[in-house]
């Protein structure tokens, strides 16, 4: 008698592997070994987030300080990488400067190119929340993420759920005034609470001192 056999197992879908472009601008002042340990460098981090580093992209300029941080024929260039190295199965993979953006400098790029663009700056702040520990060093990291991300605030058309929806955030509020009165809130919220561990941790300290040995 023949043994039916057993079907296959069905395994889980994994969710596709965030992937990165590395861009950076080169100065006269800088050297193309510079400009490539710290590419290596970035790369490490993110490789340390779980995100897949796959191209790089150097512009050598005059100065870094453009509004639109590269040229025309390089932000085609990139495009092109971006589309090239996008699937039906993979979203399009971001691109990561090796440095930091201004908030003009970081919408005028995701403009251009369509595409998430985030700095040097956001990956270390990523880091960072990951690796604190304590209450306080949370608080911190997350003070820090707030006051980097408020100047690029932008409109979020979800906001209005959050707020509570049917416009009680305040009438004739636009969805980026909500999201920048959010901000504010969170932000004095944040400070009232380091405020508070830090008295907390005076208070056992001198308990501690206070105590004979």
């Amino acid at each position: 008698m023949t043994k039916p056999q057993t079907p296959p197992t069905t395994l889980a879908t994994e969710a596709p592997k965030l992937r990165a472009i590395l861009l950076a601008v080169q100065v006269p002042t800088q050297a193309d070994h510079d400009v490539r340990v710290s590419l290596d460098e970035l790369a490490a981090l993110l490789k340390g987030l779980g995100i897949l580093p796959l191209d790089r992209v150097v512009q050598k300029r005059p100065e870094a300080s453009s509004s639109w941080v590269l040229g025309a024929g390089k932000l085609e260039e990139l495009g092109e990488l971006i589309r090239a190295q996008t699937t039906g199965d993979e979203p399009p993979p971001v691109v990561v400067f090796d440095g930091e953006l201004s908030p003009g400098q970081q919408r005028n790029l995701e403009k251009a190119l369509e595409n998430e663009v985030f700095d040097r700056t956001e990956v270390i702040l990523r880091i960072f929340a990951r690796r604190a520990q304590t209450k306080t060093a949370r608080l911190e990291v997350e003070l820090a993420r707030l006051n980097y991300e408020a100047p690029r605030a932008r409109d979020d058309s979800s906001l209005d759920a959050q707020a509570g929806g049917g416009g009680r955030g305040g009438k004739g509020h636009s969805n980026l005034e909500l999201r920048k009165q959010l901000l504010r809130k969170r932000v004095a919220q944040i400070r009232q609470e380091l405020e508070h561990e830090t008295s907390q941790r005076h208070t056992r300290r001198s308990r501690r001192e206070d105590t004979p040995v």
